[in-house]
């Protein structure tokens, strides 16, 4: 039965209600706070697709992987399930999640006929290291990042008319989104113009395969000797690597990938990149992996081997990357908390 504002509270205190228990009454709980998070959350995903040719699109939009389903998924998966470690708007606490490999990586970018035409070398072929599988390989990186992006922006747009936190957010995801759309231009351009051989890589292999896959992207402030290489602060296009590691047919395979136009920062970084030894190109790849990308997956009884503080290290990677030593940025090439072709 309603109260009304003015009659006396049922909690008996004699008090009128609106100066007693309505207050209590109104406040959400945790349960609205979460469906009114997981409304917000929809409604800031785009279904889109991101390819340059949209007038050949076919199907409905895709729940496109950004690391290979049938190919990469069901090697690393236990009973069709792989670990994933990140923080969502909804576990603002927990950050180890069991997804199914069908629903992992997941993001509505393409649409069915361009998800499978423009990934077929790498989705049918062993990897050969072609420059167009390579290519390929970084431009889902990409595209899946850009995506993220966006979701990102909309969803602190949601919530910055009220609060000074989500606006600070929102305007540094809107100069990442910016970031982003210069790059995919040059994406499109290669793409319409099948012009592959519009990236530097670095290529390792290993030989062994690992029990994770990742993909991403990595914007450098300092190269390996803590030279700069580039300031973010400053209104310039951010040069951007991207990155693909995963296990195939009895060794693993790291790319880093990164468009010309942006060699001229990167070139010392390349060149100290091929002059690492193997154990420190291990040690690069868990540090990259950890502290800058959320699409990593892990075989589940790898991950279950680990002890407790190392699972909490990926907890961590947010705060990570702003530590430093006293010698500047901290290293990518010191041994990890985790060295992650050891699980």
């Amino acid at each position: 039965m309603k109260i009304g504002r003015n009659q006396l509270c049922y909690c008996g205190s004699q008090k009128k209600y609106k100066n007693c228990c309505l207050r209590k009454d109104s406040k959400p709980t945790s349960k609205d706070v979460k469906n009114e998070i997981s409304s917000l959350l929809k409604k800031s995903k785009i279904k889109e697709c991101f390819h340059p040719q949209r007038e050949n699109c076919k199907g409905k939009i895709s729940k496109a992987h950004a690391i290979q389903n049938n190919k990469i998924l069901s090697k690393i998966s236990e009973d069709g399930k792989v670990v994933m470690t990140h923080y969502t708007p909804k576990t603002p606490v927990e950050f180890a999640h069991i997804y199914g490999r069908k629903q992992a990586t997941t993001f509505s970018g393409f649409c069915n006929y361009h998800d499978q035409e423009v990934f077929k070398d790498i989705d049918n072929k062993e990897f050969q290291e072609e420059i167009k599988q390579i290519f390929q390989y970084a431009y889902k990186a990409f595209v899946s990042e850009y995506y993220k992006k966006i979701t990102d922006c909309n969803f602190s747009g949601n919530f910055a008319n009220s609060n000074d936190i989500y606006k600070y957010l929102e305007k540094g995801q809107q100069m990442a989104v910016y970031d982003f759309l210069a790059k995919k231009l040059e994406f499109d351009n290669a793409i319409i113009n099948e012009n592959f051989n519009c990236l530097v890589n670095v290529v390792w292999e290993f030989d062994k395969e690992v029990n994770f896959a990742a993909c991403g992207y990595y914007a450098p402030i300092v190269d390996l000797e803590r030279n700069l290489i580039q300031d973010l602060e400053k209104d310039e296009i951010v040069s951007h690597i991207y990155f693909n590691v995963f296990p195939e047919s009895g060794r693993s395979i790291a790319l880093l990938s990164w468009l010309k136009s942006d060699g001229k920062n990167l070139l010392n970084l390349q060149k100290q990149l091929n002059s690492l030894s193997g154990k420190e190109r291990e040690y690069y790849i868990s540090n990259l992996v950890i502290d800058n990308t959320d699409n990593i997956v892990i075989k589940p009884s790898s991950w279950e081997n680990l002890n407790e503080v190392e699972k909490q290290t990926f907890g961590m990677h947010e705060m990570r990357m702003f530590w430093q030593t006293e010698s500047g940025f901290m290293s990518m090439i010191e041994e990890p908390e985790v060295n992650l072709f050891d699980l």
